[in-house]
């Protein structure tokens, strides 16, 4: 059985009851898998229920600039537990721009090019998404290495540099290598600067390794990848 915990981990979702029977029954109940319930409470939407440790709170919140009148009953769910059970949250982040003309028949990726202002835009990207993540209680944080792609698509070329600067930038969060192109790294000083970070960030960089296999960045290291 899932058990909660003191709080450390946030997890939400938004449930909206139907609107197209105008004599449905409001929402004002919710059933966690962790064996909890709560009802909305019946006060006003700004008002917010204490929130007990290890428990489930269920309120009524507002979407844009007021409450979805039209929606039915917004409700937000909030676990304010962690998991005990040796569940852990992970996300990744390749390093890339912000892109327009998306989809089948959007602009192909070969034919996009971004200015430096824009590439460098997805280092800055990483280190607001870490601190979010962190916040939330998230377990670690993976990035890619990659380089000389100017379509924008993963823009970070030294993941462990960008990994002592987010260790840095945040509290708990690991920081996960996924991962270093072994064929442009000299071997005995990749071991020796992780060695270093792991050093300096106290085991929160994860080393992790690769073959490569994008020709023009293994290829102009001056490594082969037959």
């Amino acid at each position: 059985m899932l058990k909660l915990a003191p709080a450390t981990l946030l997890l939400s979702f938004v449930a909206l009851a139907p609107a197209c029977k105008k004599d449905a029954p409001a929402a004002t109940e919710t059933t966690a898998p962790a064996q909890a319930q709560a009802s909305a409470p019946a006060t006003s939407p700004a008002a917010k229920p204490a929130m007990p440790a290890g428990g489930l709170v269920v309120e009524e919140v507002k979407v844009g600039d007021g409450p979805v009148a039209t929606a039915g009953k917004v409700v937000s769910v909030h676990y304010t537990g962690k998991l005990t059970d040796g569940t852990k949250f992970d996300s990744s982040y390749v390093g890339t721009v912000d892109m327009e003309n998306l989809g089948y028949l959007g602009t192909p990726i070969n034919e996009r090019r971004y200015s430096n202002e824009q590439l460098a835009g997805a280092l800055h990207k990483s280190v607001a998404y870490a601190q979010k993540m962190d916040g939330l209680g998230y377990d670690t944080f993976w990035m890619a290495e990659h380089h000389f792609q100017p379509e924008g698509t993963e823009c970070i070329p030294n993941l462990l540099m960008l990994a002592m600067h987010l260790v840095n930038q945040t509290k708990n969060l690991k920081i996960g290598c996924g991962f270093n192109v072994v064929p442009m790294w000299h071997p005995l000083r990749l071991a020796e600067d992780y060695a270093v970070a792991d050093i300096l960030s106290k085991g929160r960089v994860i080393f992790g390794v690769a073959r490569g296999y994008h020709t023009r960045e293994v290829e102009t290291f001056g490594s082969s990848l037959s």
